[in-house]
């Protein structure tokens, strides 16, 4: 059987009606039981999600986020949480992230279950089409690149949690830095792997509602240069420093072909240089298996 999770802050008021389009799509999905771990300011969402497992019977388990000796919650607190009671609660053979702003498209089920029967696989993801996502959608387009490319290369560079059934085994033991608000799934499709699974995408109609780039602060940023450079996630050599230096030309160019200003174009060259160079003289780990599953939280931001 498979259990459910979802990690939500005020869902049902950000997500707005969307929001049942998102939990009707999960019926697709065999599973009995809900993990609700929610860190709202209120009790709505948890309310909603109540009725609706009560509607189609099933177990809910709703928590909020456990700290792990972190002082705030964030992804990977959430994401714990629902790990720890997944393996406290439950015996189910596969655990399922759904993110709150996610409405899996048909057949997601239907394409995902002969991978489940292979036991080598351990981590299955379906591809997060964005079609509120304007800006991305022209940019992509002016460089001739679909969306579905795109975001199988995100993918296999950084992992996704968005629509994610992981395998019990795959994930048995995995700790969690609790200061990983952002790139908790780059952490898990790294455990994965190190594990000895692979990790599979299947691609049908999803709809990920999420229409902008907004969310991430500097802090963000710095914890994605930390794991990346951690987990030997993205390989940045000295000329792809250089071409993303003397790159600024294609970037406004694209740009303009995008329908956007020349200034814009400015600006994603510049964080994309500013991060690319910070990665480069950050010193990388030899060994990304022994970080991982070593589950050391001591591992300081």
């Amino acid at each position: 059987m498979i259990a459910l999770a979802m990690i939500t802050k005020n869902s049902l008021e950000r997500v707005k009606e969307d929001f049942a389009k998102v939990w009707e799509s999960s019926l697709q999905i065999p599973y009995n039981v809900i993990i609700l771990v929610d860190d709202s300011d209120n009790n709505k969402t948890r309310e909603f999600v109540k009725k609706f497992a009560d509607k189609y019977q099933k177990e809910l388990i709703v928590e909020s986020s456990r700290l792990y000796e972190w002082h705030k919650a964030t992804r990977a607190t959430a994401r714990q949480t629902a790990i720890d009671v997944f393996f406290e609660n439950t015996s189910n053979k596969w655990l399922f992230f759904l993110d709150d702003d996610f409405i899996l498209g048909d057949g997601w089920w239907r394409e995902a279950k002969p991978y489940t029967e292979l036991e080598k696989v351990g981590l299955i993801w379906g591809i997060d089409y964005t079609p509120f996502w304007k800006d991305r959608i022209q940019w992509l387009n002016a460089r001739k690149v679909s969306e579905r490319e795109h975001a199988i290369r995100s993918f296999n560079i950084r992992g996704g949690l968005h629509d994610t059934l992981l395998r019990r085994e795959a994930i048995e033991g995995i700790k969690l830095p609790p200061w990983l608000h952002v790139y908790e799934d780059a952490w898990i499709k790294r455990y994965v792997e190190c594990k000895g699974y692979n990790a599979v995408v299947i691609d049908v109609p999803n709809i990920h509602l999420r229409s902008d780039a907004s969310g991430y602060s500097k802090n963000d940023i710095e914890i994605a240069i930390k794991v990346s450079a951690l987990l030997n996630l993205e390989k940045i050599s000295f000329s792809t420093l250089l071409k993303t230096l003397f790159g600024l030309p294609g970037y406004m160019y694209y740009s303009y072909r995008s329908h956007h200003s020349m200034s814009k174009g400015y600006l994603i060259w510049k964080d994309r240089l500013t991060y690319r160079a910070k990665l480069f003289f950050t010193k990388k780990t030899k060994d990304p298996c022994s970080v991982v599953i070593s589950s050391n939280l001591s591992l300081k931001l």
